[in-house]
């Protein structure tokens, strides 16, 4: 666990730049979390945990961290945006989390990349709230989207994922009732949340 940019975490005498590969590797003890609290630009992310054990890369608020490659979330790794964004060729998500607030640019100018949850989950805000994705979005019969309600009023009550461009779903859709400070949301019949949204379809 410590600061991305300090060089002592890394194996290296400074963190990796526009031509590293950072490979966020969970190395000992309990769950850890490097977090990333200035923009950054890599080549590539990989990010893993290790017998049951969790490695977060955490990315703060109003930070952006771009790769001029992909993202690749493997089993125990996570990747959580707090009101942040990631700017990337591709994500895949292949046994790990995607979670939290902000946006997720993929591709290269008017090339739109993909975002494939293949075997991992997917779980919109940092709390509640709303993860935008521009380019394709892609739920495989083995990943999972994961949505809190709280409430019935978007993005303070309930969770949402905002697709600029296509989708592609199949998998699982695991909802789970919150308590926001009033009680456990008791949902009513008639009630309607639009968890997702696609501009392409």
């Amino acid at each position: 666990s410590g600061a991305w940019t300090t060089g002592g975490n890394w194996n290296g005498a400074s963190a990796p730049n526009n031509l590293g590969i950072a490979n966020v590797r969970h190395v000992a003890g309990g769950n850890q979390t490097a977090v990333l609290s200035a923009d950054t630009t890599i080549w590539e992310l990989n990010v893993s945990g290790d017998g049951g054990q969790a490695m977060t890369v955490q990315i703060d608020s109003g930070q952006t961290l771009t790769t001029f490659a992909g993202v690749n979330i493997e089993p125990g790794g996570a990747i959580h945006l707090a009101g942040s964004t990631i700017d990337t060729q591709y994500i895949e998500i292949l046994g790990g989390t995607l979670s939290g607030s902000g946006s997720i640019k993929t591709g290269s100018g008017p090339i739109p990349g993909q975002v494939e949850n293949r075997v991992g989950i997917v779980s919109p805000g940092d709390g509640v709230g709303t993860l935008e994705i521009e380019g394709r979005f892609s739920n495989g019969i083995d990943g999972t989207l994961e949505i809190e309600l709280g409430g019935t009023v978007v993005d303070t009550e309930f969770d949402q994922l905002l697709v600029e461009g296509t989708t592609s779903l199949a998998g699982t859709l695991d909802v789970s009732l919150v308590d926001l400070g009033s009680g456990l949301f008791d949902p009513q019949v008639g009630d309607l949340f639009e968890i997702l949204t696609a501009t392409e379809g």
